[in-house]
C-alpha cells in the first residue's frame, strides 16, 4: 500500500517489485556479511510502514480500492494454492541436493552467502532465489516446506503481472489469465515441488517484458520497477544474462518508438538512453560483478574460470572439441528444438498459429492491422533463434564434450525460453481477445476455445501441478529418518557407512543426498560385498566408523553382517563400538 501511494505504480506489479527489492537489499547485505541484520531492518521497517498505512486508512487519506484489482486476487489465489500444495513437503529431486537446496540450507547454517566453509560444489553459481528464501525463512522459520513456499510465492508474484490487463468487467479474460498462468507453471513437470529455478527464470524475464510494455510511455516507472527485477534475473541463474540482453533490446526499442522515432533530436532523448543503459546494464551486471568478486574472496582456490560453464577467452580460443562433435552439434540442437513429440515445440507452433489467426480476426473485426501482434510475432521468434544460438555457443565452447554431446540440460534450458515466449504470446493473445467484443456469450465461448488450445500441448503435465510427490516411499525420507537416529544416539559421529546395493547406478543421487543431509564428507557409500576384497574394505571402514546404516540389502551382505548381529530385518541403523581389536555392533532402532 505504501509503495502504491508513493510510487503510483500498478498494483499488479507491487508484490514482485517488493520481493525483488528485498532480494537485492539482502544480497547486498550478504556481500557485507550482515544478512541477519538486514532481514531484521526490513522486517521492522515493514511493521512501521504497516502501522502508517493503517493510520492513513483510518484517516481516509488513502483508499484500499486502489489495490483491489484482478491481479491482487490472482496473487492471493496462487499464493494460497501454492502454500497448501507445498505444506509439509521435503525435497527429493537430485538437483536440490547437488546445489539448489544445498545452498539454501548452508545459508541458514552460516547466516550469510555461501563461503569456503560450506559443502557447495558449484561455487560460481549465482545464489538464485536462495536469498529471498533466506529472508522468508528467517521470519517464519526454516524448513524445506517453507523454502518451497517462499519460491512458490515469488512465482505467484510473477503470475500477478500477467493479469495486469484484466478488468473486473471482463471475467472471461481474468479466467483465461489464470489458465495461461497454470499452463506456464506446468511447462516443467513437477518444478513447483523443488527449488530448481528454471521456471522462476522464465517467469521473471516475462514479467520484465510485460512491465516494460505496460510503461512504454513512462520510462521512469519502467526503470524503477525493472531495475531490481533485472538484478534478480542475473542472480537467479547465469543464463539470466541471455534474458537480460533480450529485455534490454526490447526496452531500448520501446524507448525509441515512444520517445525518439519521428522527433527532432533533443538532449532529453540522450538522457533517457543514458539512464536506461545505466539501470538496465550497469546496475544488473554490476551486481553480478560484485558476486564474482565475492566468490573470489570466499573461495580463493576456485577462480571464475574453474567453473565449467564460465565464459572466458581461453575456452573460445582453445576449443578442443572433436571435429565429429562440431559437425553434429548444430543438427542435433535443431532436432532437439524442433522435436514434434515435445510439448515445448508443439506449444510454440500452436501459439504462432494462434497469433496469426488473432491478427487476422482483429483485421476482420476492426478493419485495422494489429501492429502489436505483428511485432510480437517477430520478436518472439527472433528471440527463440537468438536463444538457440546462445545454447549452441554454450555447448560448443563452455560445456565439457561428454555432457555437450548429449545436450545435457537442454530440456530445462529450452523450457525457460518457452515459458518466456509462450507467456508473451498467450498474454497478448488474451489481451487482444478481451478488446474484440462486449458480448458476454461470445467472450465466454472464445475464452473457452483459447483456454483449451493453451492447455493442449501440456495436458499431460497439468495433472502433475496438483499431484504432490510421493515422499513416504522416497529414499530421501528414509535417509532423513535414519540419520536423525544417528544424531539422536548421543554419541560422537566420526564416520557413517551407508550400505545400498540399489544405489550402485544412481548417478550420484545418494552421494549428494548424504552430503546435503549431513553437511559433511564424513560418510562412505558401499554398494556391494560379494568379493573378498569388498568385504575386507568394508571391514576396514567399520574399524574407523561410528555408525552403519543399511538402506537396503542383499544375500551377500546378510551373510557378512550375521557375524555382528542376529536379526531377520537387516535394514536399519546401527552403532559401531570398536574396542582394540573387537568390534561390537548394536541396533539403534
Amino acid at each position: 500500500m505504501f509503495i502504491h501511494k508513493k510510487l503510483k505504480i500498478n498494483a499488479a506489479f507491487i508484490p514482485l517489485f517488493l520481493f525483488s527489492s528485498i532480494t537485492c537489499l539482502v544480497f547486498a547485505a550478504g556481500l557485507l556479511n550482515i544478512m541477519p541484520l538486514m532481514v531484521s531492518l526490513i522486517f521492522y521497517a515493514g511493521i512501521l510502514l504497516f502501522v502508517l498505512c493503517i493510520y492513513l486508512l483510518v484517516k481516509k487519506k488513502y483508499s484500499i480500492k486502489n489495490l483491489l484489482v484482478p491481479s491482487s486476487l490472482v496473487f492471493v489465489l496462487f499464493s494460497v494454492a501454492i502454500v497448501l500444495l507445498l505444506k509439509g513437503l521435503i525435497l527429493i529431486h537430485y538437483d536440490n541436493f547437488s546445489h539448489w537446496g544445498l545452498i539454501v540450507k548452508e545459508m541458514f547454517r552460516i547466516n550469510g552467502l555461501p563461503d569456503g566453509t560450506t559443502m557447495i560444489s558449484f561455487r560460481n553459481y549465482p545464489p538464485g532465489s536462495a536469498v529471498f528464501i533466506y529472508f522468508i525463512g528467517k521470519i517464519i522459520g526454516y524448513t524445506e516446506s517453507h523454502a518451497l513456499m517462499a519460491q512458490g510465492i515469488l512465482i505467484a508474484a510473477n503470475i500477478a503481472v500477467l493479469s495486469v490487463f484484466c478488468k473486473w468487467k471482463k471475467i472471461s479474460h481474468l479466467l483465461l489469465s489464470i489458465v495461461l498462468s497454470t499452463v506456464l507453471i506446468a511447462v516443467i513437470k513437477n518444478n513447483l515441488y523443488n527449488l530448481l529455478v528454471d521456471t522462476l527464470l522464465g517467469f521473471t524475464a516475462l514479467s520484465i517484458s510485460i512491465i516494460a510494455y505496460y510503461y512504454r510511455a513512462d520510462w521512469k516507472k519502467s526503470m524503477i520497477i525493472n531495475t531490481p527485477l533485472m538484478i534478480l534475473l542475473t542472480l537467479i541463474k547465469d543464463s539470466g544474462k541471455f534474458f537480460l540482453i533480450i529485455n534490454i533490446v526490447l526496452i531500448v526499442w520501446l524507448i525509441y518508438v515512444h520517445y525518439i522515432k519521428g522527433k527532432k533530436p533533443k538532449m532529453t532523448h540522450s538522457k533517457i538512453l543514458v539512464y536506461a543503459m545505466v539501470f538496465m546494464i550497469l546496475v544488473p551486471l554490476g551486481s553480478n560483478f560484485l558476486w564474482l568478486k565475492y566468490t573470489q574472496k570466499a573461495y580463493p582456490e576456485a577462480s571464475y574460470s574453474s567453473n565449467k560453464f564460465a565464459v572466458n577467452i581461453d575456452k573460445v580460443n582453445n576449443n578442443e572439441k572433436s571435429e565429429e562433435f562440431k559437425e553434429t552439434l548444430a543438427p542435433s540442437l535443431i532436432d532437439a528444438a524442433a522435436n514434434f513429440n515435445s510439448p515445448l515445440f508443439k506449444s510454440l507452433l500452436l501459439l504462432n498459429a494462434l497469433l496469426v489467426a488473432m491478427a487476422f480476426i482483429v483485421y476482420l473485426w476492426k478493419r485495422e492491422k494489429s501492429k502489436r501482434l505483428f511485432y510480437l510475432f517477430l520478436f518472439g521468434n527472433l528471440t527463440y533463434v537468438f536463444y538457440l544460438f546462445g545454447l549452441y555457443f554454450m555447448y560448443l565452447f563452455l560445456m565439457p564434450e561428454g555432457e555437450a554431446s548429449k545436450l545435457a540440460g537442454f530440456n530445462r534450458y529450452n523450457s525457460s525460453i518457452v515459458i518466456y515466449i509462450a507467456g508473451l504470446f498467450m498474454t497478448f493473445i488474451s489481451y487482444e481477445f478481451s478488446k474484440l467484443s462486449k458480448n458476454k456469450t461470445i467472450n465466454a465461448f472464445a475464452a473457452l476455445v483459447l483456454a483449451v488450445l493453451f492447455v493442449l500441448p501440456f495436458q499431460d503435465n497439468l495433472a502433475a501441478v496438483t499431484t504432490r510427490p510421493d515422499v513416504e516411499s522416497s529414499l530421501r525420507l528414509q535417509v532423513k529418518n535414519d540419520f536423525s537416529k544417528v544424531r539422536g544416539s548421543h554419541s560422537k559421529i566420526s564416520h557413517v557407512i551407508y550400505y545400498s546395493p540399489r544405489s550402485k547406478k544412481d548417478r550420484g543421487y545418494l552421494k549428494y543426498l548424504l552430503m546435503y543431509e549431513q553437511l559433511s564428507n564424513k560418510y562412505s557409500i558401499v554398494t556391494s560385498s560379494s568379493t573378498e576384497k569388498e568385504r575386507k574394505a568394508l571391514n576396514d571402514l567399520i574399524k574407523k566408523s561410528s555408525h552403519i546404516v543399511v538402506l537396503d540389502s542383499d544375500p551377500n551382505f546378510n551373510q557378512y553382517f550375521s557375524q555382528f548381529v542376529s536379526t531377520d530385518r537387516i535394514e536399519g541403523v546401527y552403532k559401531i563400538t570398536n574396542i582394540k581389536s573387537d568390534t561390537m555392533i548394536h541396533r539403534l532402532d
